[in-house]
């Protein structure tokens, strides 16, 4: 038994997961400021994020309201009508307010993109500055923020998606359906991809994401137990909060400031600490004299 447990913990993925750990305590003691900033631009972004979507969504749904009883109306007046959607807003005059309701996901978009790469890019920015000599501020925000076209496309194709299959299958079921296994499987690729473009953006976005994508790949098995850990310890944070949940409200809510928001500067730390790792022996394996 010893042995297994010496060469478990020998092995190249345990001792990565460990270093890694490790350097994320030191510097999140370390760096007590740093740290406390990150917690308080997420608690920001959450605070923000809820008053922009809340207006947004408030609208949103008084548009879908209008025109669903549009078309219902026009349903019932003609049972025996064929008209596709389109021509149904056009016989029942709600084109434009359709039009409106395009307008406001767009809007919508554009607003949590541009508050998620001021302050998700500052939170990242800040952690990445406990494995490399920094980027400036706002070269860093340029880079994020370009990097974040292409995830923020690929998020908003996923609910697009995940929305029209929920949409369709509770037609035909009469019964809400949950959310997909591969719907939860594409987010997480896309949180995956995307949390290595973030580390490495000394270089250019594009070329950034080119290489966290083959990266993400080439290295799998190197990163397969951090992103498990960090999975794991989400997982006891939910199981922890389900339980407050049901005891109280208020313990639910100090439960969360608590746990989740340290949680998420600690993970980017981490997963920081361990791409610059993984590059490092990369580099070694690559170089002449490693050869």
């Amino acid at each position: 038994m010893k042995q297994f447990v010496h060469k478990v913990m020998a092995s190249k993925n345990v001792s990565l997961t460990i270093h890694a750990a490790k350097n994320t305590f030191q510097w999140m003691v370390k760096n007590k400021q740093r740290g406390a900033a990150a917690i308080g631009i997420d608690l920001l972004f959450i605070f923000l994020y809820g008053l922009i979507t809340s207006s947004y969504f408030d609208k949103i749904t008084e548009y879908v309201v209008a025109l669903g009883s549009a078309i219902a109306r026009h349903a019932v007046l003609n049972p025996s009508s064929t008209a596709g959607f389109f021509d149904m807003l056009r016989e029942t005059g709600t084109t434009p307010l359709f039009y409106d309701l395009l307008v406001l996901f767009a809007l919508l978009i554009v607003s949590v993109y541009i508050l998620y790469c001021i302050l998700g890019g500052s939170a990242w920015w800040l952690a990445r500055g406990s494995v490399e000599e920094q980027l400036s501020y706002t070269d860093y925000i340029k880079r994020f923020a370009k990097a974040s076209i292409l995830w923020t496309i690929l998020i908003v194709i996923g609910h697009l998606f995940s929305y029209g299959q929920q949409l369709i299958m509770t037609t035909k079921t009469g019964v809400i359906q949950p959310i997909s296994w591969w719907v939860v499987l594409y987010f997480f690729l896309v949180g995956y991809f995307s949390s290595i473009s973030y580390t490495k953006l000394h270089q250019q976005p594009w070329k950034a994401i080119r290489s966290s994508i083959r990266r993400g790949i080439v290295e799998i098995k190197q990163l397969a137990l951090p992103v498990i850990v960090v999975l794991a310890v989400l997982g006891i944070v939910d199981v922890i909060l389900l339980g407050a949940a049901k005891i109280s409200v208020i313990l639910l809510i100090i439960l969360g400031f608590v746990l989740v928001f340290p949680l998420m500067t600690i993970a980017r730390v981490f997963f920081s600490q361990v791409m610059k790792m993984v590059e490092k022996e990369s580099s070694n394996h690559s170089s002449p004299e490693a050869k």
